[in-house]
């Protein structure tokens, strides 16, 4: 058989462990360049870095938690729902209640709130500040859970990555 036609199966993936060591002793001996020369000693090199050993497949899947893997989509999917949740609130809150109105009365539950009745509404106005308050300690606990999610997430990541580097 010729090489060329060797070469055609490699690249169609139709070689035998025989023609593709063939392939290499005779790409390890050719005098002229050419890209399957560099190719395939690209390949001893990094074979001899790595060792002649064989991965034991099972055992590397062994050692990762079936659990862990699980996990893994559903903190994204609590972390998607409560970004989904904070762009719903920020969007209500700055399309009500920032959208510019030719009307200088400014409403609050409801309550109209002007320059002769700020004194009138003193009392509602600091317990719908209290609830604005309220709603951005909550903003920030969700953020804090989001936070620490994504942090476990990144400790999950790493773990993973030194099971896959043995």
């Amino acid at each position: 058989m010729n090489i060329n036609e060797i070469i055609e199966k490699y690249y169609n993936g139709e070689t035998t462990p025989a023609e593709e060591a063939l392939l290499r002793n005779y790409f390890a001996e050719a005098v002229e360049n050419s890209p399957e020369k560099d190719m395939f000693r690209f390949f001893a090199s990094e074979s001899d870095n790595f060792g002649n050993s064989e991965l034991d497949e099972s055992a590397l899947l062994s050692r990762i938690s079936p659990t862990k893997i699980s996990r893994i989509p559903t903190i994204w999917k609590y972390a998607s729902i409560a970004a989904v949740f904070v762009l719903a609130i920020s969007s209500y809150i700055f399309f009500s209640k920032f959208s510019g109105n030719d009307n200088q009365n400014h409403y609050t539950s409801g309550i109209v709130i002007t320059d002769e009745n700020i004194s009138k509404n003193k009392d509602i106005a600091a317990i719908e500040l209290q609830k604005a308050f309220s709603h951005l300690n909550n903003s920030r606990k969700i953020a804090n859970e989001n936070l620490l999610n994504l942090k476990k997430l990144n400790d999950v990541n790493n773990y993973i990555e030194i099971l896959i580097t043995y």
